[in-house]
């Protein structure tokens, strides 16, 4: 529990500095509380084209792959703590991991999840894990956020995972935001030149396909 309060603050902490500054002291708060309300009601996770399982983290961990229907009855709504339910919090804060880089300390099991040291909450999954869950609910793909990278998005465990960041110099990072597009039976990666734009600004910014 203090784990993944700690884990939430400091999530938090940023977003609310960054509302402060933008819109001041008094209103800076107000936008937050009511951003929060919003969150609160908004699903954990949705299946687009009934193919693509899109998440901000990723898969919760289950034998022989979660059923993607019991979300509705698993998780309520409005969801004012996910820490609360374990498959919102798994959803929202587990990782990929490849074979490369799965070690002992993971303690990975049988189907495929393991200890999440990078983040001390949730878990990681394997391709296998991965694979699992895509056949149980005849899926083709995972969508998920979560992490970013230089170039906005990955492509992760046999090209069935999708990773992309919507925000651009997340963190501090230099990563330029990235959108899907799904149309006619395939993903495409739309991503924004911001090469050109001061970092305090959202003008000029160029559209580019990769």
């Amino acid at each position: 529990k203090e784990e993944k309060l700690k884990s939430q603050l400091e999530v938090a902490i940023p977003k609310v500095n960054e509302c402060l500054q933008k819109f001041g002291p008094t209103f800076g708060e107000e936008v937050w509380e009511e951003v929060n309300k919003a969150f609160d009601c908004l699903p954990i996770a949705a299946v687009v084209d009934g193919k693509l399982f899109c998440a901000h983290g990723g898969i919760p961990p289950s034998v022989g792959g979660y059923v993607v229907s019991n979300y509705n009855k698993d998780i309520p709504c409005p969801l004012p703590d996910p820490g609360e339910v374990g498959v919102a919090w798994e959803t929202l804060w587990c990782d990929p991991v490849e074979y490369r880089d799965v070690n002992t300390e993971m303690d990975v099991d049988k189907e495929g999840f393991g200890e999440n040291l990078k983040r001390n909450t949730a878990h990681v999954f394997t391709p296998d894990a991965l694979e699992h869950f895509l056949q149980a609910n005849g899926l083709s793909h995972v969508i998920r956020a979560h992490e970013a990278s230089d170039t906005g998005f990955e492509v992760k465990q046999f090209g069935k995972l999708v990773t992309i960041c919507s925000s651009s110099r997340y963190g501090g990072k230099i990563n330029e935001p990235v959108c899907c597009l799904v149309d006619k039976n395939k993903i495409r990666m739309i991503r924004i030149d911001t090469a050109t734009a001061p970092a305090t600004s959202d003008t000029n910014i160029v559209p580019g396909a990769v």
